[in-house]
């Protein structure tokens, strides 16, 4: 499962980094919306786009020259703590 969610995590940041960077203006909500465009059940789905886009939000607004690669790279390293926060939440 742990892995699944890893999977989608990156997937959910990947779309949340892609509208980011097409939006630069866009808000956190507009960037969680567009990252739970990728699947899974909707509640599954909801929790982890909603923790990938608030990271990259969050890292991109701290480093803003940041290259989309450093994002993902940044979230990869992540994963572990982003899972243990969700299983928090849920």
């Amino acid at each position: 499962m742990e892995e699944d969610d890893g999977l989608a995590i990156v997937a959910a940041a990947d779309r949340a980094i892609r509208f980011q960077n097409k939006n630069p203006n866009a808000t956190i909500e507009e960037a969680i919306g567009h990252a739970m465009d990728g699947g899974g059940t909707p509640d599954e789905a909801s929790i982890v786009a909603i923790a990938a886009a608030t990271e990259v939000f969050r890292f991109k607004e701290r480093h803003r020259r940041a290259k989309d690669k450093e994002v993902l790279r940044f979230i990869i390293a992540k994963i572990p703590e982003i899972i243990k926060n969700m299983e928090v939440e849920a």
